[in-house]
């Protein structure tokens, strides 16, 4: 169930600039997996005896409940842009059958990153082949920074930037950490000037 991702869907400069600020912290980074205590049925275990078409609805009450809870974290306009992706995400007319279907934890670990850094830019969301969302922005064709977050315990990231001025090429970085640590991975790729607000 992928959504395959050419380069006409990571358009350059789609990031969306919001200014804004909060004070709480969502629920942190913790060393279990657990996620948000009244997004109900969580667990894709639960859909895969299910008809198709009720294995979506379930997603979909699932992603919504998260989105819900982590509403007074986002500005509104942030909040309708994920709603949004949210339905083009679950179309299945968009997905194979051989593709995983959307996962919750990850989902909610999205959120919970975004919330915990009010100062990103809107990043692109997709899903890959396993189920996992993907944020990533690209102010450039020659920058990327793309995180795929597995729970609140484990992402994955790429980085792409380009070669000092005198020479030609991008440099590819990539890595799995906790989140609490990424930051501090892709410090030295220069990436967050351009993935924070100024």
């Amino acid at each position: 169930m992928t959504k395959h991702v050419s380069s006409e869907d990571l358009e350059l400069g789609e990031s969306s600039t919001f200014s804004y600020s909060t004070s709480v912290t969502p629920h942190g980074y913790s060393d279990d997996s657990s996620v948000v205590e009244n997004a109900a049925d969580r667990s894709l275990d639960d859909y895969l005896d299910l008809p198709t078409t009720l294995i979506y609805a379930r997603l979909e009450k699932s992603l919504r409940s998260s989105l819900k809870h982590y509403h007074n974290y986002f500005p509104h306009e942030y909040s309708l842009k994920i709603d949004k992706r949210i339905s083009a995400l679950l179309n299945p007319e968009d997905w194979e059958d051989v593709d995983g279907f959307p996962n919750p934890e990850s989902f909610d670990a999205l959120l919970n990153f975004l919330a915990l850094h009010p100062n990103f830019k809107f990043p692109s969301i997709f899903v890959d082949h396993v189920g996992y969302f993907d944020a990533s922005w690209r102010p450039s064709r020659d920058e990327l920074l793309s995180i795929v977050f597995q729970n609140n315990n484990t992402v994955s990231w790429l980085v792409f930037v380009p070669w000092p001025e005198d020479e030609e090429g991008t440099e590819e970085a990539n890595g799995r950490c906790a989140p609490q640590k990424l930051i501090e991975r892709i410090d030295n790729y220069g990436v967050l000037d351009w993935v924070e607000n100024s």
